[in-house]
C-alpha cells in the first residue's frame, strides 16, 4: 500500500480570496514562468483518521513539457522517470522496472501538473486562490472530473517558488510534500530523464504497446 502512494503521486474547505479568473491568471503567471525545477522533497502520508503512516524522502526534477524525475531515497529506493513519451517505474531493492507510455496515463497527478502547461491545467481544475500574505500565495486546485488520484490540492508558492504540495487522494489518505534547496529555471541535462534497465532488471511492459 505504501509503495501504491508513492507511485500515485507520480502517476498528482477554504474561502477563496479572489474570483476563479483572477486565481487562474495568477496561477497561470506563476507556473507559465516555470521552464524547470530541482528540489529535494520530504514527504509525509497520513492515513483519513490523521495517523502517520510513512515519512519519505529525496530528489525530484521537472523540465516542461512532460518530463520529470522522482527519486526517492528513503525509506527505500524508488525511481520514477519520464522523458515526456516513456514513463518508467524502477523499484531497486527489488531489481524490478516497469515501462509504460505516457500518453496512456492519467494527467492529473501532482508531478504531471508540474510539468505540464498553465493552459491544460485551468482547462482541467478549478482553481481558487485560498491565501495570499506578503510574499506567499496558496492555490487550491479541483479536478473538474473526478478521475484521477487527488480530490484537491493545495500547492504553496513563495517569491514564485514552489515550497509545499498537499493533496487528499481518493482512499481518504493525506499527503503533504515540502520541497527545500529549490532551483528554478536551472539547466538539466537530457540523461536526468531518460533510463536504461541495469543488467539482471526485470522489466514488465514493452516499448511497443
Amino acid at each position: 500500500m505504501i509503495k501504491r502512494i508513492l507511485t500515485l503521486l507520480i502517476l498528482m474547505p477554504a474561502i477563496a480570496l479572489a474570483v476563479p479568473n483572477d486565481a487562474s491568471a495568477a496561477f497561470e503567471k506563476i507556473l507559465g514562468s516555470l521552464k524547470s525545477m530541482t528540489a529535494n522533497f520530504q514527504q509525509k502520508t497520513f492515513n483519513s483518521k490523521g495517523k502517520l503512516l510513512q515519512q519519505a524522502s529525496g530528489t525530484m526534477a521537472v523540465e516542461r513539457p512532460k518530463k520529470f524525475r522522482w527519486y526517492t531515497l528513503k525509506p527505500n529506493k524508488q525511481l520514477i522517470v519520464t522523458d515526456g513519451n516513456l514513463l518508467w517505474i524502477y523499484d531497486v531493492d527489488l531489481e524490478q522496472a516497469s515501462v509504460r507510455y505516457l500518453k496512456k496515463l492519467q494527467n492529473n497527478t501532482p508531478a504531471m501538473l508540474l510539468s505540464g502547461s498553465a493552459s491544460d491545467i485551468e482547462k482541467n481544475y478549478q482553481i481558487e486562490l485560498v491565501k495570499q500574505q506578503q510574499t506567499q500565495q496558496i492555490f487550491k486546485l479541483t479536478p473538474k472530473q473526478q478521475q484521477g488520484v487527488f480530490q484537491q490540492l493545495h500547492m504553496a508558492f513563495n517569491n514564485n517558488q514552489l515550497i509545499r504540495m498537499e493533496f487528499k487522494d481518493n482512499l481518504g489518505q493525506f499527503v503533504k510534500l515540502n520541497f527545500s534547496a529549490v532551483k528554478v529555471n536551472p539547466n538539466i541535462a537530457a540523461n536526468q530523464f531518460t533510463f536504461k534497465p541495469p543488467a539482471g532488471v526485470d522489466v514488465i511492459g514493452a516499448k511497443k504497446q
